[in-house]
Formats: C-alpha cells, sequence, structure tokens
C-alpha cells in the first residue's frame, strides 16, 4: 500500500531514462516554447529547458567520447528539424477541414514519428544504453521502406 508520507516527502519521481529520451524530450521543450504565445506556459517551459540544458551540456563537455560529439549534435539537429515539421502535421489533424486533410496530414506525421523513433534509436546505441525505446507497429515494415 502506498505511503502517504513517503509521497509528502517525495516531491517528484525520479527514474532513469535514456539520452535518446531525454534529448527527444528536450526537442519538444524547444518547439514549445517558440511556438505557444502565452507567457506563462514559456516561462514554466524555460525552466524545465534551463534544468535540462544543464545537465545535457556537462554530459556532452564530460561524459561523452570526443569521436562522438558531432555525431550527437547531428542527431539532435536532426529531431529538433523533425519535431518542427510534426509540430505543423499535428496542428494540420487538429485543423483540417476536410477529412482528407486530416488523414494526409496524420500519416505524415506517422511517417515522422518512425524517423524519430529511429534517431531515439541512434542516440540511445551511441551512448550505449541500456533503455531502449521499443516500438512494434504492425506496418511499421511497410514505413521503414518507405523512409
Amino acid at each position: 500500500m502506498w505511503n502517504w508520507f513517503k509521497w509528502k516527502f517525495c516531491r517528484r519521481p525520479v527514474m532513469e531514462m535514456s539520452f535518446g529520451e531525454f534529448i527527444d524530450k528536450r526537442a519538444i521543450l524547444r518547439v514549445k516554447y517558440q511556438r505557444l504565445k502565452s507567457d506563462a506556459d514559456k516561462q514554466v517551459i524555460s525552466a524545465q529547458l534551463c534544468a535540462m540544458n544543464n545537465y545535457l551540456w556537462k554530459a556532452l563537455a564530460y561524459y561523452i567520447h570526443v569521436d562522438i560529439r558531432p555525431q550527437v549534435i547531428c542527431l539532435m539537429d536532426e529531431l529538433q528539424s523533425n519535431h518542427f515539421i510534426q509540430w505543423d502535421y499535428e496542428n494540420e489533424v487538429f485543423s483540417a477541414t476536410n477529412v482528407e486533410d486530416g488523414i494526409n496530414a496524420a500519416k505524415n506525421s506517422r511517417v515522422l514519428n518512425t524517423i524519430r523513433a529511429k534517431i531515439k534509436r541512434e542516440l540511445d546505441l551511441l551512448f550505449g544504453e541500456k533503455f531502449l525505446e521499443i516500438k512494434d507497429y504492425a506496418k511499421r515494415n511497410e514505413l521503414d521502406r518507405v523512409i
């Protein structure tokens, strides 16, 4: 049974996550920061990004072998670009005036999500992660052939 006192003194959950997942979360926050209009929302996101950036840049400086840094930065940029495009497709899904446009935007978003999963996997493999994201879609092999 959950102990209320433990919850009271444990303010937030702490868990391990892969670098790919961490960098992905950071990329999403960067897109939100640039695209959201509310200053209050941006303030919350800015605080999260600040904490994540502090950890990430220390990790890149101290824990990551010099030989893989250019690859990591390139994959981070690729993931960031993917999220900007995905944001636009997701907006198209919700603002589509007809079903066909919504379906096309959703299909494009799905392809980008598959690319995103591949980038995260590459990052995780570069970092030698033990926690890997597992994706299993019924038609994944068809998407892999397209990409």
